[in-house]
């Protein structure tokens, strides 16, 4: 086994509602996830609040479940790290009070550091010191972020939390639900064949991804699975229903005329009777209670109000109020799920699917289970005559598990889980090509003689390596290789290092694979990157020693030069690209010898049509915004800060414990 291989993997599933920790050390036979919390060291939790809150009085944050029920938190800041996303939609919506790029980063910087905190303390209490020790930190990433541009943010912003400091790495490996179907596959409790076609749907707290893959290795052996497709997710998720909820109880209270506090109907929301009535509804053990109650804070018991559908200090709703608030967002996710069906009618006409597999919170909903059921099980789809519908085994840790279990395999058998990916755009390489005088698309373009070769060639050309919607095994990757003149020599073999380093365009175009542009002139092919590729440590020496190609018109010995034949081997990965340079046979990795500067807004899939924010979104955000700006001019006014402690104003006895499921 190679001492390059990490002794420790630990999987990160960062969730808008949720973060997930699962980890393995080498001799272990099977991942294990973080469930002691701080805040709560005496419970089990699969997961632990992606929520930060800033008290008034020091300003250092607090993080997790001791902040999960504060007034003046920031929670569901995932939905932002799309910056270009972020700033979009604070021009649509300019007085919504959407938090600027600056807040999201240092948000997110100091979750992360205090979750590598306590990672870091709880792993070493565990496994003892690490710090000389090869630890791989692997953190997933929803479909919906398709641009470089994101993941380039996010490592710099984790390396700055604290992850892959030293001898630790870090790594961006599967999708979510890439990681939900590795997990499964390896795991779960039902047995797939070589053949068998699954469909596999993360529906979390922000979104929901699906991914749609074949097991490829037969029964018994190792698992193995191939992507089919390359799908973007939806902004879909239990959040949504949250702030539907809310909505709904804002409604109810306008029309009630009761005197109550402005983040009533927040404070509802967030109650652990709504969360657990949540969870738990479209389950046989609810279809027999008529309502559901989730008690108003701060209203005495014997209040009873008929416009707001108060009972005795409780809100009281009907299955047909919870339908209201679920079934939008249901609907989104069927869509989406026979979309996918109706793609492998059309280009695997012989392939069924034979397994839905439903993993994340929202994805564990008896509700959603109830109404797949109705939609793919009772009423079969073409693709899928004969659909079982399956539950991860530990639906909420299935991201983190997953992430964890492809690295595992890799290490053991040095070979993923998951083999194959499907191409979401195609890349190419700017280069100059031969002049071909048949070529239409070579007309009239700048044309020039090579030096060393003595044939013409084009400026400006792309050369695509891959395209879109072709299929990518991981361990092979694909390359491009490069013949440059370093000098000749009867230049005296001046050895000088800046001719020994060249600069190279990466192209992308989301066309269909047959309508692909031959040149950068195109309205569909932009820059993704520009690679510098450095051998200025090499000696002239180390360098090809080759003669100028004979030509009929010249007369007398030919030229010698030094050449390098180098190669820049490209590395899609499920979220993201890497650069490697190699040279004769091998890897060249020496300290800056490979440098890549991502053009802005590089996108590396094709953009997400899906991408939109919930209008309850919008509006919950305008609405906490004005009602925290209101108490900021209340509290200088008044010449004393408002209280923004964890317990805020609130009924002692309405947040007792964490129900929360669907996250």
């Amino acid at each position: 086994m190679s001492s390059t291989q990490p002794e420790i993997v630990v999987g990160i599933d960062f969730g808008m509602t949720f973060t997930g920790v699962a980890y393995w050390r080498r001799h272990m036979p099977q991942p294990k996830a973080i469930q002691r919390w701080p805040g709560r060291p005496h419970e089990t939790n699969r997961k632990v609040p992606s929520v930060l809150h800033y008290p008034a009085v020091d300003g250092n944050p607090i993080w997790g479940f001791p902040c999960q029920y504060a007034e003046h938190k920031e929670e569901w800041f995932k939905r932002y790290l799309d910056f270009q996303y972020l700033e979009r939609l604070r021009a649509e919506a300019p007085t919504a009070g959407l938090p600027t790029v600056a807040e999201v980063k240092k948000w997110y910087r100091d979750y992360m550091r205090a979750l590598f905190n306590y990672i870091s303390r709880f792993l070493q209490e565990q496994m003892g010191v690490w710090t000389m020790l090869h630890v791989e930190f692997v953190f997933s990433l929803p479909t919906t972020f398709g641009s470089q541009e994101i993941t380039t943010n996010l490592r710099e912003l984790l390396l700055e939390a604290g992850f892959g400091r030293g001898f630790h790495t870090l790594e961006f490996g599967l999708t979510e639900p890439q990681a939900s179907a590795v997990d499964a596959a390896k795991d779960s409790s039902k047995t797939f064949e070589s053949g068998d076609v699954l469909l596999v749907c993360d529906a979390g707290g922000g979104t929901t991804d699906v991914a749609l893959l074949e097991q490829t290795s037969p029964q018994g052996a190792r698992p193995e699975l191939r992507e089919l497709v390359n799908v973007p997710g939806i902004d879909v998720g239990s959040t949504n229903i949250d702030l539907a909820f809310e909505k709904l109880v804002e409604n109810r209270l306008q029309a009630s005329g009761l005197n109550l506090a402005e983040n009533t109907s927040w404070s509802m929301m967030h109650s652990p009777d709504f969360q657990m009535w949540k969870c738990s509804f479209g389950e046989s053990s609810t279809q027999d209670t008529p309502k559901f109650l989730v008690p108003v804070p701060l209203l005495n018991e014997a209040v009873s109000n008929r416009q707001a559908g108060i009972e005795r200090g409780k809100m009281a709703f009907t299955h047909a109020d919870f339908e209201s608030i679920f079934d939008p967002q249901i609907f989104e996710i069927i869509t989406l799920l026979r979309k996918q069906l109706d793609f492998m009618v059309q280009s695997n006409p012989r392939k069924y699917v034979r397994y839905l597999i439903l993993s994340g919170g929202l994805g564990s909903s008896p509700y959603l289970m109830t109404r797949l059921r109705a939609e793919f099980v009772h009423s079969s789809h073409m693709a899928a005559p004969s659909l079982e519908i399956l539950v991860s085994d530990e639906p909420q840790l299935a991201v983190c598990r997953g992430l964890v279990i492809d690295r595992m395999q890799r290490i053991t058998t040095m070979r993923n889980v998951l083999t194959g990916r499907i191409c979401p755009a195609s890349y190419g390489v700017l280069c100059d090509m031969p002049y071909d005088k048949n070529n239409r698309q070579h007309v009239g373009q700048n044309v020039y003689k090579h030096p060393i070769f003595g044939v013409l060639y084009v400026r400006n050309q792309v050369k695509w390596m891959i395209k879109k919607g072709q299929s990518i095994d991981v361990d092979n990757h694909i390359a491009h290789k490069f013949t440059r003149k370093v000098c000749s020599l009867k230049d005296g073999d001046a050895d000088d290092n800046r001719k020994k380093i060249w600069k190279d365009s990466i192209v992308v175009s989301h066309q269909e694979a047959h309508r692909l542009p031959t040149s950068l002139n195109h309205s569909d092919c932009h820059v993704l990157c520009d690679i510098t590729s450095d051998l200025s440590t090499l000696s002239l020496s180390d360098f090809t020693l080759v003669k100028e190609q004979k030509s009929w018109y010249k007369v007398g010995s030919r030229e010698k030069y030094r050449i390098a034949e180098h190669q820049i081997k490209v590395v899609i990965g499920s979220t993201d690209i890497k650069f490697e340079l190699w040279y004769k046979g091998e890897q060249f990795a020496r300290t800056n010898s490979i440098r890549v500067d991502w053009q802005e807004g590089a996108a590396i899939s094709t953009p997400n049509v899906n991408r939109r924010l919930d209008s309850n979104i919008l509006g919950g955000v305008r609405k906490r915004s004005a009602i925290n700006a209101g108490r900021n001019r209340q509290s200088v006014g008044n010449g004393f800060r408002h209280n923004t402690s964890p317990a805020g104003v609130r009924s002692p006895r309405l947040f007792t414990r964490d129900r929360s499921t669907l996250g």
